[in-house]
């Protein structure tokens, strides 16, 4: 048995409390705070979310129609269709709304609407709509009332969202069909693409 001197008693309490006190006001490992993706990274995720379609929020309304459009990258060309309501009584009411959409990331334009079928005279009527490449081409024929009628042909450019364009002539309905032979220098003005004015007006009010 070893026996310690005072003194060495008193050095060794002297260290080991030193290193009790070490231990207690060392800090703990601390909490990393959650780390935030780049803004580059949000900024990617954002534009390579699916663009938001046409008939998002909006009653009776189906995307009839998709197709893709040569050299344009994240870009097609939607068919909406809208049916009428239950309670219709109008003509315009009972018309199959069709719209034509350019979907594009950088937000979807309304080229242009009709109705499936003209349901009276001065209504909206049927179109007929061809896509060739980037370009649309639309042919329109109204019939109206005392037996007039209109018709309209267009080219839209969907590359440059530009109306190439644009002739609306005025005739007689003949054997039921429309003989338009006036060319009318007055057209309707371009919409803004929106749902509620597509960029090219098929029937003036």
């Amino acid at each position: 048995m070893h026996i310690l001197s005072s003194s060495v008693k008193r050095r060794l309490a002297t260290v080991l409390l030193g290193a009790g006190c070490a231990q207690q006001g060392a800090p703990g490992p601390r909490e990393q705070p959650p780390v935030s993706p780049p803004a580059s990274m949000a900024t990617r995720a954002a534009q390579s979310a699916p663009p938001r379609g046409p008939c998002a929020g909006r009653p009776r309304c189906t995307v009839a129609e998709t197709r893709a459009l040569d050299g344009l990258s994240r870009a097609a060309l939607l068919r909406a269709e809208i049916d009428p309501p239950a309670n219709a009584t109008t003509d315009e009411e009972q018309c199959r709304r069709r719209e034509y959409w350019l979907q594009r990331s950088s937000g979807n334009l309304l080229l242009a609407s009709d109705c499936e079928t003209q349901w009276g005279a001065d209504s909206t009527g049927p179109a007929q709509v061809t896509l060739q490449g980037t370009k649309l081409s639309v042919q329109y024929v109204e019939f109206q009332a005392d037996d007039r009628c209109e018709t309209l042909n267009a080219v839209i450019d969907l590359q440059t969202v530009r109306i190439e364009h644009q002739e609306r002539k005025a005739g007689a309905v003949a054997s039921d069909r429309c003989n338009a032979q006036h060319v009318l220098s007055e057209l309707p003005p371009l919409g803004d693409g929106s749902s509620e004015r597509p960029l090219l007006v098929l029937h003036a009010d």
